[in-house]
């Protein structure tokens, strides 16, 4: 399995160090406007999707559970996101406290 990391972007100094991992994630639509699917294959366990704005605030914070082998898609349509303002942000998936993936973002 191939490992998906496109962007390595710490928010501050006191961020968790990225890992490689076997999961693959998807993010998309990107940009979007009032939701959000993360689509995930990987190990079993609970991963928190978080959203930061760029000074490092975080906006929105979700839990899923993951299971092993299958392709596992999340709806992010919380009232949180559609209620972001236009702009980018940074979305980071973490897996038993370290982030695997984080991704810049853009809200139209």
């Amino acid at each position: 399995m191939q490992t998906l990391i496109k962007y390595i972007i710490p928010l501050d100094v006191n961020a968790p160090t990225f890992a490689y991992s076997t999961t693959a994630i998807e993010v998309f639509p990107n940009p979007f406007v009032d939701r959000i699917l993360v689509r995930l294959l990987g190990s079993e366990g609970n991963y928190t999707v978080a959203i930061y704005s760029l000074e490092g605030k975080r906006m929105y914070q979700q839990t899923f559970y993951a299971i092993d082998g299958e392709v596992n898609t999340y709806e992010l349509s919380d009232i949180a996101i559609a209620d972001l303002r236009r702009g980018m942000y940074v979305l980071t998936v973490n897996y038993h406290g370290t982030v695997v993936q984080a991704e810049k973002i853009i809200k139209q």
